[in-house]
Formats: structure tokens, C-alpha cells, sequence
């Protein structure tokens, strides 16, 4: 059994795949943010007004401090 080798790619410059790679790097930081979003909206929501009055929030900021939470994970991330 012989094996041949496919040389119809030698010489060929192939484009540089690492903008591609921080590009999908950049889209699952986006799906990661938005699941911790809705986490953070889903366990804010099911506490009760006196545990949030307790946490100094409304029911109607819970969104706002959702986005606010993705907001200083995003900073703190290199």
C-alpha cells in the first residue's frame, strides 16, 4: 500500500487564523455574559422585596444590576 501526499496546497500562504480565533474568543465571551446576565436576573428575581430592600435594590432595577454585574466582570476580565 503506498500513501501519496497532496501538494496542491505547497506554497500556498494561508491568512493568519488568530483574528478568527479572538473573534470566536470575543463571541463565547459574549454567550458567557449573557448566560451570567440571565442567572443574575433569575436569582435576584426570586428573592423576595425584604431581601432585595435588604440588598439596597428594587424589583424593578433587578435588569439594571444585572448589567451592572456583566459590567464589572467585563472590566475585571484581561
Amino acid at each position: 500500500m503506498t500513501t501519496s501526499r497532496c501538494t496542491a496546497t505547497a506554497g500556498v500562504a494561508w491568512p493568519d487564523a488568530r483574528p478568527a480565533g479572538r473573534g470566536l474568543a470575543a463571541f463565547l465571551s459574549l454567550l458567557a455574559d449573557g448566560w451570567h446576565r440571565q442567572q443574575a436576573v433569575r436569582t435576584l428575581g426570586a428573592l423576595d422585596d425584604r431581601q432585595l430592600r435588604d440588598l439596597g435594590i428594587e424589583r424593578g432595577q433587578i435588569e439594571t444590576v444585572a448589567d451592572a454585574l456583566i459590567a464589572t466582570r467585563r472590566a475585571r476580565s484581561p
